[in-house]
């Protein structure tokens, strides 16, 4: 009995002083700070150890994986409202080797790759590429539909039997905020209603503008007018300039 006690003390012995042997005595890590983005998401950073080491102090939002030579952080979505920060540590034979984790409470950008989309009377789609490190309301005008499903955000609209269409479609998150212009051209403009033009905002619509000491009217150069007063041969303008919404085409 006693010979086996021994035989089985020397073989735990044996066992720990292997496992001590194959713990890492040297770790090294590329970033001692890795940042998330409010959405989370994985981050990598290189990694140099000379044996097996422990991972230490991840939150219930933090996963950590390591490999030989790379630590992958795995961050769930920040929705606590407050900015998130710990620390994992790295535990090896008498070393320890901190890695601070700090991620965002807040959007930060929204990227569209275009501004603004334009269609015929016909209507059509086009695909846009949104970058982003938030989370994306949005919001589009009568007449048109936007999906967003990964980083492609779908702009659509159907034949237009009606007046051209303006609006925007919207992307907020947080405090940022991004804007698509969008058009869709139908058989007449609903500002101009087909003619074009509108009235001058400067002399609204009368071609003349009241001089500021004088009681004479100017010829409105806004809307072709030649700025001088009527008595003296001035010129009045017509009124009207070129609608804003279309172009001048009427639709």
């Amino acid at each position: 009995m006693t010979k086996i006690f021994t035989l089985l003390l020397l073989a735990l012995c044996a066992a720990a002083t292997l496992c001590s042997c194959n713990e890492a005595k040297h770790i090294e890590v590329s970033d001692e700070t890795v940042f998330f983005a409010i959405n989370g998401g994985e981050q990598t950073i290189d990694l140099t150890a000379d044996g097996k080491f422990a991972i230490k102090g991840c939150p219930d939002w933090l996963t950590a994986v390591a490999d030989k030579t790379t630590l992958t952080f795995i961050a769930e979505e920040n929705t606590t409202g407050a900015v998130r920060e710990c620390v994992v540590l790295l535990v090896g034979k008498d070393v320890e080797v901190p890695v601070t984790i700090k991620q965002a409470d807040k959007c930060t950008f929204i990227r569209v790759s275009e501004t603004e989309v334009t269609f015929p009377k016909e209507g059509g789609e086009q695909v846009l590429t949104v970058e982003t490190d938030g989370r994306i309301a949005m919001t589009a005008p009568d007449g048109v539909e936007a999906k967003l499903a990964g980083n492609k955000l779908t702009i659509s609209a159907p034949a237009n039997q009606g007046g051209a269409i303006y609006g925007t479609v919207t992307l907020t998150s947080d405090d940022i905020r991004t804007e698509v212009k969008v058009s869709v051209q139908g058989s007449k403009c609903t500002r101009c209603g087909g003619s074009g033009t509108v009235a001058c905002p400067k002399c609204g619509g009368r071609g003349l503008c009241p001089a500021e000491c004088d009681p004479t009217p100017l010829g409105c150069q806004y809307c072709g007018g030649n700025g001088i007063f009527m008595d003296a041969g001035g010129r009045a303008g017509t009124g009207r300039i070129t609608c804003p919404n279309c172009g001048g085409t009427g639709h």
